[in-house]
């Protein structure tokens, strides 16, 4: 059993004022800007830990592994909370809330058919699980509003502290040639204000899912034979969400068409779904018909909840081919242990959304598409002389 007490602190901000200096190409001239207002409040976060923990064997070391439960108490979690803005700046770092983690982590590992020598086939495999649970005891300042409560990083008393909230999307309705966007109250009630209006309040957000995930486990299998090695590792990682397809709720231009379009660096595919379709009430209008979208602006409305799926998913991380060289061959050339190895990273994933969604290669808050990581491949020779 152990307990500990550590703290952190956000490198990025800090309790005294801070600025810096920057060049400006039209003036040719050095300018200074804020950077981080005064807070003399401001604490390191705390976190008080109590863990316990069994290690075991069975069958002369065949079966091996360990079992730990935590709890852990945060407090003085950092978090941004917006302020009035006629004190100069619109948000502040501040210490806001505590929370409680609790948790189990299980590793095995087995040594399932045991080669005794070179020539023997073997198999080996190791299991880890784990499962995390957090949750918001206590709030010093809760969000402002309803577009505020939407906000990355805001803080839930009663939920994860990376709770994912989102408005309850209606669907787009079309009159008299206009969109207009509709959510639903908390009384279930259809709205067709922006959701950056004080009509959208913090009773009105509804809750998605945590964006980290609950359960985390990874299973390598490993064989051996003359020489030769064979492992890889599967990760799965589940009990979260991630929004998707934001690109759906996106939409631009005017009566001058694209040309003067400052939200996006790149057009989605996806504007063209509205003049497909031929059904207003389905997508976003675009271009010239962009500018008649009553409701939530385009920049906000990706926050419904229609966007939110599981990000549960399976991926084989790598595949692992390894030789080591007979030990008779390399002491005949003065070298006493020699190994080969190649690797193939990111093999292969399986993801539970049906949007066919990698969600390690997605924002999971905001559903922007991030670069997906390629499949790579190494190399390796070990010499010890």
């Amino acid at each position: 059993m152990s307990y500990g007490l550590t703290g952190n602190i956000d490198s990025s901000v800090s309790s005294y004022l801070t600025g810096e200096i920057k060049y400006n190409d039209f003036i040719s001239d050095n300018y200074a800007s804020l950077k981080n207002p005064p807070n003399d409040q401001l604490r390191w976060e705390k976190t008080q830990t109590w863990n316990a923990g069994i290690d075991f064997s069975f069958l002369g070391y065949r079966v091996s592994g360990s079992f730990d439960y935590y709890h852990k108490r945060g407090s003085d979690l950092l978090c941004s909370t917006d302020v009035d803005p006629t004190n100069g700046v619109t948000s502040v770092v501040i210490n806001n809330g505590v929370c409680l983690n609790h948790g189990f982590e299980l590793q095995l590992n087995g040594h399932i058919l045991e080669a005794r020598n070179r020539d023997q086939f073997g198999i080996n495999a190791y299991l880890n699980l784990s499962f995390n649970k957090n949750e918001i005891i206590y709030v010093n300042k809760a969000p402002s509003g309803g577009f505020d409560a939407l906000m990355y990083g805001r803080l839930h008393k009663g939920y994860p502290i990376s709770g994912l909230f989102s408005y309850d999307y209606a669907g787009l309705e079309v009159v008299d040639g206009m969109q207009y966007v509709m959510w639903r109250d908390h009384e279930g009630q259809k709205q067709n204000s922006s959701v950056t209006n004080d009509s959208f309040t913090v009773q009105d957000i509804v809750y998605s899912g945590t964006l980290d995930p609950k359960f985390v486990g990874t299973f390598t299998p490993e064989f051996t034979w003359k020489g030769f090695s064979l492992s890889g590792m599967f990760a799965y990682y589940g009990g979260h969400v991630m929004r998707v397809n934001t690109d759906d709720m996106t939409a631009e231009g005017s009566m001058n068409g694209y040309g003067f379009t400052t939200n996006i660096q790149a057009f989605p595919s996806s504007y063209l779904n509205y003049w497909r379709t031929g059904d207003a009430s389905k997508y976003f209008g675009n271009g010239y018909a962009s500018e008649n979208i009553i409701g939530a602006a385009d920049l906000y409305s990706k926050y419904g909840n229609n966007n939110v799926v599981p990000a549960d998913y399976l991926k084989l991380r790598n595949i692992v081919l390894g030789y080591t060289f007979p030990e008779q061959l390399t002491r005949r050339i003065g070298i006493n242990e020699a190994r080969l190895r190649v690797q193939m990273t990111n093999v292969a994933t399986w993801a539970r959304n049906n949007a066919g969604k990698d969600p390690e290669a997605v924002n999971a808050f905001d559903g922007t598409n991030r670069n997906k990581a390629p499949r790579s491949y190494t190399f390796s020779l070990f010499l010890n002389f």
